[in-house]
This record gives C-alpha cells, sequence and structure tokens, in this order.
C-alpha cells in the first residue's frame, strides 16, 4: 500500500466498502505525449462529424423523428432495424479478437469515457486544483479554498457538458432543426432541448463525479477480460522477477522496484499494477510513464512496468498465433461475410401489400372485391419512380389508380389496389400477388397478400 500524506492509496474502495474519491497524479512520458495527439483528434473528430456531408446527405445521422439514418454514405431506415443485430455481433467479435491480441487498448486509448475525461475534464480540473497533494489536503480539511474551488469546478464542467450535449444531439437530429430551435424559439422542438438538458445533466454527473464506476460497475468489458485473455495477450503489467524484492533505494540487495508507490498514485481507477492483472485496470499506460519516469531518477533501465503478455512478464516463452486466435479470427471473418451479404442483399426500398380497413371483402352484383393498399418504402438516398404491375391470376381484376409513382428519398407512401372477380368463380382463398419496380436500379420486389371471400 502506497501513501500519500495521510491518503492512503489501494484501489477505488476503502476498507469499509465506501467510495475513495481518486485524484491521479499527473504524469509525463512517452505514452502520455501520444495520447495528447491521439486524444485531440478523436475529439476533434467527435465535434466536427456532424456538419460533413456526402452529397446533400449528412455523413452520419441518426434522425429517430423521422425515422432515417444516414451513415457514410448508406441510407436506412426503420425497416432495416436488423442491420443493427450484424453490426454489434461485428464490433463484439472485432473486441474479441483485439482483446486477445493486446487486451484493453480500447478502454485505454480510445472508449469515450477515458478520451473525454482525461482529455478534457482531468485537465480541467488540475487547472483548478493544482497539484494532487495540494487537492488531498484541502479534501481533507475541507477548507474554504476547497469549497471554492468545488463551485469553480461544478461551473466548468456544466459548461463542458452542456457544449457536448450539444453535438451528441446533432447526430440525432437535422442541423436546421437545431438552428431552428435557437433562432426562432426554444418551445419549437422541446424534445430536442429536453435531450440537451438531460445529456448535460448526466454527462455533468459521469465525468464530474461518477468517473471510474463506470468502467468498474456499468461495463461488463472488464470482466469479460479474463475470458477474452490468455497468457499471451499484451496487457500492461509489472516484473516481479526483476522488481522484487521491493526495497529503498539505498537498500542493498533489493529488485528494481523502489516501493515509492508512484504507479499507484498516476492511476485513474486507483489500483497497483504490482498485484497483477485486475479488472479495474483499463490499460491507459500511465503508471508506465511514472515508473520509467522513476527508473531514469535511480539510473535503472526503464521497462519495470511495461506493455508485454504474462508469459513476457515472467520472462517464458511468448506466442502471437495460438489457437484463441485463430478462433476469433475465424469468428470475424464469418461475422464479415454475413454482415456483408445481408446488407449486400438489403433493397433500396420496401413494399409491402396489405389489406385495407374494414370488411375484408364486399360484394357487388357480380363480383367478390377486395382492397389493399402498396406501402412503398424509398430507402434511398435520392427520389425514386416505381412502376406496380399486378401478377396475372385466373379470372382476377386488378384496378391500380396509380400505376407509377415518385417517391422523395426516404420517404413512403400508400398506393390504393382493387382486386375483384366473379362470384361464381371463387372457390376458397388463394394467393395474390403484385410485382414492384424500380426504374432506375430494375430492382423488383413481389408484394404478396391473399384474396378472400365467403366460405
Amino acid at each position: 500500500m502506497a501513501t500519500l500524506g495521510k491518503y492512503e492509496y489501494t484501489n477505488s474502495l476503502k476498507a469499509d466498502g465506501h467510495r475513495r474519491i481518486l485524484f491521479p497524479s499527473e504524469v509525463s512520458g512517452k505514452y502520455q505525449s501520444l495520447k495528447k495527439i491521439v486524444h485531440p483528434l478523436m475529439i476533434l473528430n467527435f465535434l466536427i462529424l456532424p456538419f460533413l456531408y456526402v452529397g446533400e446527405d449528412r455523413l452520419i445521422l441518426f434522425d429517430i423523428q423521422h425515422r432515417s439514418f444516414f451513415l457514410f454514405g448508406f441510407s436506412f431506415n426503420a425497416q432495416d432495424i436488423y442491420l443493427i443485430f450484424f453490426l454489434v455481433t461485428g464490433v463484439a467479435f472485432s473486441l474479441f479478437f483485439i482483446t486477445a491480441l493486446v487486451g484493453r487498448i480500447f478502454c485505454g486509448w480510445a472508449c469515450p469515457q477515458t478520451v473525454f475525461l482525461e482529455g478534457i475534464y482531468r485537465r480541467v480540473e488540475r487547472w483548478i486544483e493544482g497539484s494532487q497533494a495540494a487537492f488531498f489536503k484541502r479534501h481533507t480539511q475541507k477548507d474554504k479554498l476547497y469549497y471554492r474551488n468545488l463551485i469553480i469546478k461544478s461551473l466548468a464542467y456544466v459548461l463542458i457538458s452542456a457544449i457536448l450535449a450539444h453535438f451528441i444531439v446533432l447526430y440525432f437530429v437535422q442541423l436546421n432543426v437545431y438552428y431552428e430551435m435557437w433562432t426562432v424559439d426554444v418551445s419549437t422542438h422541446p424534445v430536442v432541448f429536453g435531450w440537451i438538458v438531460f445529456l448535460t445533466l448526466l454527462l455533468t454527473f459521469n465525468y464530474g463525479w461518477f468517473r471510474e464506476q463506470l468502467c468498474l460497475i456499468i461495463c461488463p468489458y472488464g470482466r469479460l477480460q479474463s475470458v477474452l485473455t490468455d497468457d499471451d495477450s499484451l496487457v500492461i503489467g509489472y516484473d516481479p522477477m526483476r522488481g522484487e524484492p521491493r526495497g529503498k533505494a539505498k537498500d542493498q540487495n533489493r529488485g528494481d522496484c523502489i516501493d515509492c508507490g508512484r504507479c499507484v498514485q498516476v492511476c485513474p481507477t486507483g489500483i497497483d499494477i504490482r498485484n497483477g492483472l485486475q479488472m479495474e485496470c483499463i490499460g491507459c499506460a500511465n503508471c508506465i510513464d511514472a515508473c520509467d519516469e522513476i527508473m531514469d531518477k535511480v539510473g535503472q533501465s526503464k521497462g519495470l512496468i511495461r506493455y508485454d503478455s504474462y508469459n513476457g512478464l515472467v520472462h517464458q516463452p511468448k506466442r502471437i498465433l495460438r489457437p484463441r486466435i485463430f478462433v476469433y479470427a475465424v469468428l470475424l471473418v464469418i461475422g464479415a461475410i454475413v454482415s456483408t451479404t445481408m446488407v449486400s442483399k438489403r433493397t433500396n426500398f420496401e413494399a409491402n401489400m396489405l389489406r385495407s380497413q374494414g370488411s375484408p371483402y364486399t360484394f357487388s352484383q357480380s363480383d367478390i372485391q377486395n382492397q389493399f393498399e402498396i406501402h412503398l418504402f424509398n430507402k434511398d438516398r435520392f427520389e425514386r419512380t416505381y412502376v406496380i404491375i399486378p401478377q396475372p391470376t385466373e379470372s382476377v381484376v386488378f384496378t391500380i389508380p396509380i400505376a407509377k409513382i415518385t417517391i422523395p428519398k426516404l420517404g413512403d407512401q400508400r398506393i390504393p389496389v382493387f382486386v375483384s372477380m366473379p362470384k361464381e368463380k371463387y372457390r376458397q382463398s388463394f394467393p395474390i400477388e403484385v410485382l414492384v419496380r424500380d426504374e432506375g436500379s430494375q430492382e423488383e420486389i413481389v408484394a404478396k397478400s391473399t384474396f378472400l371471400g365467403p366460405r
């Protein structure tokens, strides 16, 4: 257990089970220098994506209100919701494969929780609070400066969260809706405004207080890593054969670890990496830079804590290619093939033949008549023209008032269809079909239903 004044570090929990407030010390090094490039680029990417277009459409837009979705030049509507399953499984298999190879590198380098917390909120916090020692002294004494800083931090967090909330909402609404809300009247779009307020509060709560608990309590990834990784997976670890026995710098017959506790002081989840791979470790590499800095000061080689596999840390032979990797790779390839096949089979429009409301059939003097609607969905990013062609059926007469129709992008239309046949020809219910053809792409869909009459 390392200490800083009266403040003890073990993990994010106290001995009595209550949460321990964490204020990781600032650290410098090669991985922190790389983060100062990676994190700002990811944040900038998040901020500019809502304003990028492919032709006339947004690069990324999940317009839930109009059930229209645009993703990297592809357009989808609510009829394509089943594709989410293949997207989720594809992401899962990719994560399995990456974790088996390089551990939780996503958590430490690309997860939004880490990127925004380390890239924005913690920087603001350190700018206001100063050093780790000063913060914990104020936190222990609860002096006036502590409450002043708490108020300033809270206001800063609310402001930052409000800005992020606006950008998150832009992924789900058209830009003209957003502009209208702020330039005309907020009450014109109360739902959008309500989401901005809710997200502001949620982000403030998460990044201002909840923080590492999201990774430890809510996110299941940490618990899965013990299943997904093996002794050859790349993780961040401590070399016990080199570091033990620990001792002060002046001690004789000690290992390379001088038990300074610096690796614990910089950890955003408060763990001691020297205790081995733990669920709380998000692979941020703070402890590596901290330890390397200490090794430089005491004149010892770097790498006491490093990216390595468990076998590498205990100086055993390491393998990259192993059964686990092949299994995850096969699952990833299968998932990619299935996803590609399903997307390729996706049509740019949907045509469903629905029975009209009311009586299933009606009588005239000599005929039985059924009334239907062809519900057409244009799922493309462009305006499309469709031709409706009834499929011949003996003794059946189709009447289609609108046999050709143009539908705007991501629009839909209902076209009435009347089907009749002589009473004396009817014996029992039978299937009927109507072909719908896209004039541009020549894609065809056969819409089916059943002709009904008296038993």
